[in-house]
């Protein structure tokens, strides 16, 4: 069932706290960041042998960042939009 079907329904019988909801989807959306840069840091990893250094996990961080920040907009769009 889509979020907004589930949060329509449990509207029904209390009120949803857009706020509260909004900043629980954005700190889900951070975790599976930060969850997907570490499993590209722990592949580059097993693949070289050495551990990658602060400007390779910089760019990790951006590049994630910048292909995630899309996927959180979507995300936001589905729970907001009715």
């Amino acid at each position: 069932m889509p979020a907004g079907a589930q949060i329509a329904a449990r509207s029904v019988h209390e009120p949803v706290d857009v706020s509260r909801l909004v900043v629980l989807v954005l700190l889900t959306q951070v975790v599976y960041w930060l969850a997907h840069v570490y499993a590209e840091m722990v592949g580059r990893r097993v693949e070289t042998g050495r551990r990658p250094g602060w400007p390779a996990v910089q760019h990790l961080l951006l590049h994630v960042a910048a292909s995630a920040g899309i996927g959180a907009g979507l995300v936001l769009l589905e729970v907001l939009v009715p």
